[in-house]
């Protein structure tokens, strides 16, 4: 009686379509590992830890630090331990915001911190950094005459402080308020100022 020979089939990891599925599984494994190591690197940057107005020198204590995934920001803004020597912000950064390159110098901006009583009180949406630009109106004249018409006293003020509150003397209500005013445009506002004129701010669009 003759004897049963086994079968001859193809062994398993010969057959190509083992092959080809491990194949798959490995290239899954793989770009999941690459993935997940896509997203754990992150690139330092610096935000503004405060509002950070011209003339400000640039400090690490006033910074933050954000993890920003690599490409999501260029290269126009400021990397951690790259801060300057001697860096002064030349142009208003929000609490929060990155820090651009370009808004960094080394040179005076030719602002100084004036405190002006306003006549009126400044709109809701207004906050510290904001560009405004400061007009003068003489009250005191008749509506009739031409010198009642409004002045520019300067077209690139920059709050500086919010006012606490309005102060009243009698039916005059002023809102003392803290601005940056370009040094060439000083003397216009103290002229403003000593004549007890109303100054009126009017922001700047956004």
């Amino acid at each position: 009686m003759p004897i049963a020979q086994p079968l001859r089939g193809k062994t398993a990891w010969k057959d190509p379509r083992v092959i080809i599925g491990v194949i798959l599984m490995v290239l899954a494994v793989v770009l999941g590992v690459m993935t997940v190591n896509a997203f754990n690197q992150t690139e330092n940057y610096y935000t503004a830890g405060t509002d950070l107005l011209p003339g400000t020198q640039l400090q690490a204590q006033s910074l933050r630090i954000a993890e920003i995934a690599p490409g999501m920001v260029s290269e126009n803004y400021l990397r951690q331990g790259d801060i300057p020597q001697d860096a002064v912000v030349l142009r208003t950064v929000k609490t929060g915001e990155l820090i651009p390159v370009q808004a960094l110098g080394t040179h005076d901006p030719g602002l100084r911190t004036m405190v002006v009583d306003l006549g009126s009180e400044l709109p809701a949406h207004v906050g510290v950094g904001d560009a405004i630009e400061l007009w003068q109106i003489d009250k005191n004249l008749n509506p009739t005459q031409e010198g009642l018409q409004p002045i520019s006293l300067t077209k690139d003020a920059i709050v500086a402080a919010l006012p606490s509150a309005p102060s009243g003397f009698g039916n005059t209500t002023k809102t003392r308020t803290e601005i940056l005013v370009p040094v060439s445009d000083i003397p216009s506002v103290l002229s403003a100022i000593g004549a007890g004129t109303s100054i009126i701010a009017v922001p700047l669009a956004s």
